[in-house]
């Protein structure tokens, strides 16, 4: 339940930083900037959904809590899938350790940062940094 109040409390704080961006926008008269703004949010939206539509919610719950997490380092983290596949029920916890055991690479690296789940006949974790790149199998 701890996971849950606190995705909802970030949901509720960056909703009300964009409904300020958005007022700032319509204030200044800058209307295409309004639909850049919101295509953005919906395309980040829908990004998240998606772990709500291929995963579990234990599942779904953590990786967002960890969307969140690699986004305060300005690191993405992407699903690729090119099928419905069967997962491990450990996938959440796979992408949190391999997050965790890179964490201080994360922080200190200033260009490429990503976590990339690949779901496919041969699922994959991945972990790229600039070059550096981790692998490991789902």
């Amino acid at each position: 339940m701890e996971r849950e109040v606190k995705i909802i409390r970030r949901e509720r704080h960056d909703f009300l930083n964009h409904l300020q961006i958005l007022r700032g926008f319509l204030q200044l008269g800058k209307y295409d900037k309004v639909i850049e703004y919101i295509d953005r949010i919906s395309e980040d939206i829908h990004r998240r959904q998606e772990y709500f539509r291929l995963f579990d919610e234990e599942t779904a719950l953590k990786l967002t809590d960890l969307y969140y997490l690699l986004e305060s380092v300005e690191a993405n983290l992407t699903i690729k899938h090119f099928q419905r596949v069967q997962y491990n029920k450990d996938l959440g916890q796979k992408v949190e350790r391999i997050v965790l055991e890179n964490w201080d690479l994360l922080k200190t690296s200033a260009f490429h940062k990503e976590v990339k789940i690949v779901l496919d006949d041969f699922s994959k974790l991945e972990l790229i940094v600039d070059d550096y790149k981790i692998q490991e199998d789902l």
